[in-house]
């Protein structure tokens, strides 16, 4: 049985759980959702004192029954080809409508114009980048040298 279909038994309440579950990485997933977030923060503390049957009773005693399994959210590391100006890429990507291979055709250029602050400021400005982009990169978007700024006392 694996980790959803473990999951899946504590939210129907159908069955039993497996004899090799692990109470932690159960625990951790129903701190992803909303309605067990406080009994997984409850719990955490004692997930590796206490045994398994005792958990498993609080699973299913406390935990309300639902007609189906609820969708977790996995949080996943960033993926290896990832750089830092990602986020841009892949917004001129769906704004232009390039396919995979015109990204990867047009990346080196972009990523050498970038380099540029001014460039990179335009760019950012013209995908409307968060502001944590912006912080990121060093880029005052409040400068008064220009724009509405320069109008200022």
């Amino acid at each position: 049985m694996n980790l959803y279909q473990t999951l899946g038994v504590i939210f129907k309440k159908e069955g039993k759980l497996p004899h090799d579950w692990q109470p932690f990485i159960i625990n951790r997933f129903l701190s992803f959702h909303n309605t067990t977030f406080g009994l997984a923060s409850k719990v955490d503390k004692y997930v590796f004192w206490v045994d398994k049957k005792l958990l498993e009773t609080i699973y299913m005693n406390v935990i309300p029954e639902s007609k189906k399994q609820p969708w977790f959210h996995y949080i996943r590391k960033p993926q290896e080809g990832e750089n830092e100006y990602g986020f841009l890429l892949h917004s001129l990507q769906k704004f232009y409508k390039w396919t995979d291979g015109e990204l990867e055709a047009n990346s080196p250029l972009i990523l050498k114009l970038i380099q540029d602050k001014k460039v990179l400021e335009k760019m950012m400005r013209f995908i409307g980048a968060d502001l944590k982009y912006f912080k990121k990169h060093g880029i005052d978007i409040l400068r008064k040298e220009g724009g509405l700024g320069k109008w200022r006392g």
